[in-house]
């Protein structure tokens, strides 16, 4: 009959456990593998033969407004690249600038901007701050009068 036995703690030698009583609980060649790991997952791409005809991945152009949306003026980023203006129809409305706020009103402007997206601000309405750049926003002043369009 074999007698169990206590298992033998292995010694790591002092030189690779960082200690030099060979105690450690991190011994330095765990370190070494795992910084051996990192170091591996920052190699180069391996070279693409001349039989792999895959294309790389780009990512996919952004879609352009519908035609309805779009303005004869463009935008313009600090590249000086024009960009699609959108458009909610604020230069058809602007044309009826201090006029009073009628039912009305709110038809006429609705059929000049080909769209029903409106909204009527009046003072001290709480609005919310997302931008919608086909919505028109009507601004009222203390009169009931417009006194501002625009988009958003």
């Amino acid at each position: 009959m074999r007698h169990a036995t206590a298992p033998r703690a292995i010694q790591v030698p002092a030189a690779l456990a960082g200690h030099a009583d060979g105690n450690s609980t991190t011994p330095a060649f765990v370190i070494l593998i795992a910084a051996a790991f990192a170091l591996g997952a920052c190699g180069t791409q391996a070279p693409r033969s001349e039989s792999d005809t895959s294309a790389p991945l780009t990512p996919a152009p952004a879609s352009l407004p519908p035609a309805d949306l779009a303005s004869s003026e463009a935008s313009t980023t600090a590249d000086d690249e024009p960009l699609p203006a959108l458009t909610c129809g604020e230069a058809k409305a602007a044309r009826y600038m201090g006029q009073a706020e009628t039912p009305a009103l709110h038809e006429t402007v609705s059929r000049a901007v080909g769209h029903a997206k409106i909204r009527w601000v009046h003072p001290g309405d709480a609005v919310t701050q997302d931008y919608a750049p086909g919505r028109l926003n009507v601004i009222l002043d203390e009169t009931g009068r417009i006194s501002a369009v625009r988009c958003g």
